[in-house]
């Protein structure tokens, strides 16, 4: 039996910032671009309040800035809306 396989993410990598990996900002760029339209990540956020009994709740993907792409119960100009 051979031993364990390690499988080192950013996060575990003492000196990175996961924020700012590569592959992670790569694949949160391409969720933007594959994923047609916010009606997804509405139907996600609207689960996610009810799971939780909160009257609002949003989905937000991070490349170099933090973009909400879904929401329920927020008020208009949320959804969309970029940061740096």
């Amino acid at each position: 039996m051979g031993g364990a396989m390690s499988t080192a993410v950013a996060w575990d990598v003492p000196g990175t910032d996961p924020l700012h990996d590569p592959h992670r900002v790569a694949a949160a760029r391409r969720l933007l671009v594959e994923v047609p339209g916010p009606a997804a990540f509405d139907r996600l956020s609207r689960l996610a309040a009810r799971l939780v009994g909160a009257d609002h709740a949003k989905v937000t993907i991070f490349t170099d800035q933090d973009t909400v792409i879904g929401g329920y119960g927020l008020p208009p100009g949320v959804i969309g809306g970029r940061r740096c």
